[in-house]
């Protein structure tokens, strides 16, 4: 049982190095704070990624859409997250939660700040599974917007919306990194999710072999939004400098991780 438990272990880990890349540093530079029996505190990436092991996403809760304010929450029917949730999360063998999180609703003024409330509501879930000697995947969720021209906050990979994209998502990143920035290697930032032309013919698939004009502008745009986000959160300092990050390719598929240009 051993020998498969770690096959299928290498197989998820190979899938998600397939869809994303990890950008990641020699640790051992970091001030991490050691929890208690840590063995890890110097490690490498090869070895966080091992010991994150079995993963489990907390979807339709702090992603969720509908609704304002904390509310949002349980939008999309799903009760509030709680300690006891992860508590029985960890009891059945997963070691990585990704707690998706969609920040347009909870931003105000032209430099998207973010309700205080909402931020406090995020660390609270964080530590549900900090609690549990978890590592939390956190991101930017439903933030792409329906259009390049649509209003709101959010972003668009495409260039005639980039500038207004890239504010916002090293506005956003910009707040959460400093305010997460103590935590350990524990905690990993996924830049964006599932970025892509919503609206278009190429919103899911594409050609990789023959690159539309559109998704090739898309894809970088995608490249420069992912190193802004990257440079944001290594500026803040602290564990930021070496933390562990996700970067998507196009619509976080293995096509848009492995067309050339990514």
């Amino acid at each position: 049982m051993k020998s498969v438990s770690k096959r299928y272990l290498s197989f998820i880990l190979s899938l998600l190095m397939a869809m994303t890349i990890f950008i990641g540093l020699d640790l051992g530079d970091i001030n991490a704070q050691a929890l208690s029996g840590d063995t890890l505190k110097n490690a490498d990436t090869e070895a966080i990624l091992e010991d994150m092991g079995l993963g489990w996403n907390l979807g339709n809760s702090l992603d969720a859409t509908g609704g304002s304010g904390l509310d949002t929450e349980t939008s999309w029917s799903n009760p509030k997250t709680t300690q006891a949730l992860i508590d029985k999360v960890k009891s059945l063998g997963f070691n990585t939660v990704r707690v998706p999180v969609s920040w347009g609703k909870h931003v105000s003024g032209d430099n998207y700040t973010i309700d205080s409330a909402w931020l406090a509501r995020v660390k609270e879930v964080v530590d549900y599974c900090y609690k549990n000697d978890m590592y939390v995947i956190l991101n930017i969720h439903h933030d792409t917007k329906s259009s390049a021209s649509a209003s709101g906050a959010g972003y668009y990979p495409r260039s005639s919306a980039y500038s207004s994209s890239e504010k916002f998502v090293t506005s956003v990143w910009s707040q959460m990194a400093e305010y997460f920035k103590d935590y350990d290697y524990h905690l990993i930032f996924e830049t964006l999710n599932e970025p892509r032309l919503i609206g278009t013919g190429y919103e899911w698939w594409f050609n990789k072999w023959n690159i539309p004009s559109e998704v090739k502008d898309a894809i970088d745009c995608i490249n420069k939004l992912n190193q802004k986000a990257v440079d944001t959160i290594r500026d803040t300092g602290s564990n930021n400098r070496g933390r562990l990050i996700m970067c998507p390719g196009y619509d976080a598929s293995i096509d848009g991780a492995t067309v050339s240009g990514f």
